[in-house]
């Protein structure tokens, strides 16, 4: 491992100062169509979201972040303005169903995006074209307001690669009128009557996008397309952009941002370095055996502190008698003990021991059997009158 160490160290301070780098860098602007009124992105709304004040002076601007059946619920009067703007439409029948219900109250609705969603267009009876801009054609797509009269002159220029335009308006089943043409002057803006409300559908959110919104002359066409709307309490809403987030991947925001990005595929990395520098197998810990230990001269111990402190010595004499027979029987195949000549003597010539000695320690056996009552001192005696014999034996 020594020998691996200062690479890893070397990797490691490469990956410092390559990041280091990379977060230092200019950061590239972000191209991608959001429409969201917090991104100030090009292609964000955040320029338009903090312009209503001045498009609705005096009026209270809000935010919507709930769907169009809470809103729908919520909002019981009927004078608020409803602004959607987004690239996508997701809305199912159901959703559109509560808007129209909103809208019939008496509330205006303008909604803005490449997409209108298919029930609505449905419920209209409308339809939308897409055309494709050739490439050796001019790029810029031009937007105008019909009752405003533009000019050539007038009217705003956005670059994009296609644009969309209204079909099948002599099938409506509301009362509608054309507001704004594009290129071709195809209808784009349309105001629709719906009960007693109104419902703007306009087919160009880019126009109202940060990028082009900094043009003078596209921040001219915004104030006559809202110009349209009537001055009340204005609803921002944002539901339909949280629908769509919800549907993106679980790394979306990692691979939004740069930065995340790079330290995401740092990490993993790391990772990877961490697993080969730690894929060689390592020796096992060899555990630490203590040698057994035995107890039974402890519990010996225990077993006669025991019997000292009840102070039954007869008790242990008899024990310790019972014992001695045991020896006897296993080392001499004496199966009796008694005090008799003929024992002591027999006792004497197996053993090697003086027939004296052996004939007073079973004198002394033969007190402590018939005794009721045993000394301490008594008790001593025996047991080293036993230990004595049993000593030339042992050794």
């Amino acid at each position: 491992m020594k020998k691996v160490k200062p690479y890893l160290i070397l990797l490691a301070l490469v990956l410092v100062i390559y990041t280091t780098v990379l977060w230092l860098a200019p950061r590239s602007i972000n191209w991608k169509i959001s429409l969201n009124s917090k991104d100030t992105s090009p292609y964000g709304t955040y320029i338009l979201r903090n312009s209503l004040s001045d498009l609705f002076p005096n009026q209270e601007i809000k935010e919507n972040r709930k769907n169009f059946f809470y809103l729908n619920r919520q909002v019981t009067n009927s004078n608020s303005n409803l602004i959607i703007i987004n690239n996508k439409a997701s809305s199912d029948k159901y959703s559109i169903r509560e808007l129209l219900k909103y809208i019939n109250k008496g509330n205006t609705v303008f909604y803005s995006s490449h997409t209108i969603s298919y029930p609505l267009l449905d419920t209209l009876n409308i339809a939308t074209r897409f055309n494709y801009i050739s490439q050796f054609s001019s790029k810029y797509i031009p937007l105008s307001i019909k009752w405003k009269n533009y000019t050539a002159k007038d009217s705003i220029h956005y670059k994009y690669s296609f644009y969309k335009q209204f079909v099948k308006l002599d099938s409506c089943r509301f009362l509608y009128r054309i507001l704004g043409t594009s290129k071709n002057n195809q209808p784009n803006f349309i105001q629709f009557r719906i009960g007693q409300g109104q419902l703007f559908l306009h087919l160009a959110p880019l126009a109202f996008s940060n990028y082009n919104l900094l043009k003078e002359y596209t921040t001219r066409y915004t104030e006559d397309v809202f110009s349209m709307l009537p001055q009340q309490r204005t609803l921002w809403d944002s539901s339909m952009l949280r629908q769509n987030k919800k549907q993106q991947s679980v790394f979306y925001v990692i691979f939004k941002h740069k930065s995340l990005k790079y330290a995401y595929f740092l990490l993993l990395l790391l990772i990877l370095i961490y697993t080969l520098s730690n894929i060689r197998r390592k020796q096992r810990i060899i555990p630490v055996i203590n040698p057994p230990v035995n107890s039974s001269l402890k519990l010996v111990e225990s077993v006669s502190h025991l019997y000292t402190h009840q102070a039954d010595y007869k008790d242990l004499s008899t024990k310790i008698i019972r014992h001695f027979k045991d020896f006897l029987s296993r080392k001499y195949h004496l199966s009796r003990l008694e005090a008799s000549d003929s024992f002591s003597n027999k006792l004497a010539a197996k053993s090697s021991k003086n027939p004296d000695e052996i004939k007073a320690l079973l004198q002394l056996i033969a007190f402590h059997s018939t005794s009721n009552t045993i000394s301490y001192q008594e008790l001593i005696a025996l047991y080293k009158a036993i230990e004595n014999f049993k000593k030339p034996l042992i050794t």
